[in-house]
This record gives structure tokens, sequence and C-alpha cells, in this order.
């Protein structure tokens, strides 16, 4: 995606809620699309790292027991951009293991979010209820 790059570094990665991803191309294990919250969200993230796509797809092949955001929630180098609306965020593997900003994705319900300190957020309906959205937060 070309467009204005918002961030380039190594963050660590952190999911929120139940059912926060929605895949929408599945290649384990060399790339996994996911939309956050809902299809009309614009916030898309495009993942290369090769643990959490292993991970997603016990999921989607039907292992309910598997705790997919353990595999999920790990360090990555990310790119975000927008363009036109529409928020892409690329994860790539990473050998770096420090303290790096939080690069912090979900859905909000009930409209419950905890206080971080926060660099950029973008936050979009995913119905009437929930809230999608992405953040950089620093501890």
């Amino acid at each position: 995606m070309l467009g204005s790059l918002w961030f380039r570094g190594n963050v660590l990665v952190y999911l929120e809620g139940e059912k926060a991803l929605l895949p929408i191309l599945v290649q384990p294990p060399h790339q996994m699309e996911y939309l956050i919250g809902a299809e009309y969200t614009g916030l898309i993230i495009k993942d290369f790292r090769m643990g959490p796509n292993l991970a997603a797809a016990q999921v989607i092949n039907g292992n309910k027991d598997f705790d997919f955001s353990s595999h999920f929630n790990q360090p990555a180098f990310a790119e975000v951009s927008e363009e036109n609306g529409t928020l892409q965020i690329n994860l790539y593997e990473t050998d770096v293991d420090n303290d790096y900003p939080i690069l912090w994705l979900g859905v909000i319900r009930d409209g419950k979010m905890p206080v971080q300190n926060v660099i950029w957020e973008v936050l979009r309906p995913a119905s009437q209820k929930d809230v999608a959205f992405a953040a950089l937060v620093m501890d």
C-alpha cells in the first residue's frame, strides 16, 4: 500500500478482545490478512510472521482449544500506513525483543478502553455496539 507512512519499527503486538480479527486471506505460514472488527472498518493487518500464521491456521482448522492470542501477541517489525481512509498494518518477523511501543489492536465492547499513553489511534465503528481500533502506545 502506498500512502502516508505513520510508523515503521519494532513493536510488541497486543490483540484485545475476542473475535477481534476477521481473516480475509489465508496462506499460512507465509501470510495471513485480517480485518479488525468488521469488513467496513478499513483497518487491515497483513501478517508475514510464521508463528502467528501457523497458530491462525490451527484456529481456522477448528482447534477451538488453541490459544491464538499468545502466539499473535509477539514482537514484530511493523509498517503502518494510511491511504484513502484505509489503515494497513504489515507485520514482519523480528529477532529483537526489547522495550518497544505496543501496537494495540482489537475491538472495544461496551465503550470500555483502558487508558494508555497513546501516540496515535484509529477508531472505527464495527457494529452498533463495537468499535474496532488500532493504536500505538508507550508503557
